[in-house]
């Protein structure tokens, strides 16, 4: 197993194929609030790191850039959210991100599955999807390097209410993607990536004002089924009403 931890401090500002991998949520749901909307910050991993390719596919970025390694880099993401009360017990999410020339997006539904006193269990499946391109100056030209990908993601929440101000959540989530690249005039094959973390949150809320502020762990593998372990932060601030 390799292990890497990638400090937020040396985060690259901008990515070509990021995924967001932050939960900023609680499972309590929405009602008798309708709606609820924020922005939000989230340091995710790059899909077009060296960590995902193969052998071959790194020597042939190499040939093009001096500069690659095979090292698993990471970007600070930014993004809008947007969520809807159907009932007492579901919830539809969305969200859209983007960073540099990525962006990308989430969809999904949570369901609240039990609830005792104050404390909420909930599960969110949501679809994923992210496009990128990059340009890259090498050898006396100039490529356009594009990147997708299309994917599933499944999140159990658990949250207590701790005050009419204070709710605390830990979750646990993990993500399947069909990534797709063509990197210097070349189509890379079709990777599956699979990554999945723990995260926990704590949210403070003075109607109609929230904010989230979210810390955690991703565990990330690839064709080697090699993992490295990256930290998950984020924050977002709202209005819910």
């Amino acid at each position: 197993m390799k292990l890497m931890l990638l400090f937020v401090i040396f985060i690259c500002l901008a990515g070509c194929a990021v995924m967001d991998i932050s939960t900023l949520d609680t499972a309590k749901p929405m009602y008798p609030d309708r709606v609820k909307a924020d922005v939000y910050l989230n340091v995710a991993p790059n899909y077009s790191s060296g960590f995902f390719l193969t052998d071959e596919e790194l020597t042939y970025v190499q040939e093009h850039d001096d500069f690659y390694s095979n090292d698993l880099s990471a970007s600070l993401l930014s993004g809008y959210r947007l969520g809807l009360a159907i009932n007492e017990r579901l919830d539809i999410h969305a969200r859209y991100y983007e960073t540099g020339l990525c962006r990308g997006g989430k969809i999904g539904i949570k369901s609240l599955i039990h609830h005792s006193d104050n404390v909420y269990h909930a599960f969110l499946p949501t679809i994923t999807f992210m496009v990128g391109k990059s340009n890259h100056m090498a050898n006396g030209e100039n490529y356009v390097n594009r990147y997708s990908s299309l994917g599933g993601e499944f999140s159990y929440l658990a949250s207590s209410e701790m005050s009419r101000y204070f709710t605390a959540t830990a979750s646990a989530r993990i993500n399947a993607s069909i990534y797709d690249q063509n990197v210097f005039n070349k189509d890379f094959e079709t990777k599956t990536i699979v990554h999945g973390g723990l995260c926990g949150n704590l949210r403070l809320k003075i109607s109609p004002i929230y904010a989230i502020f979210e810390i955690g762990i991703e565990a990330l593998t690839n064709h080697e089924m090699d993992v490295t372990l990256s930290p998950n932060s984020g924050m977002a601030i709202g209005l819910q009403f």
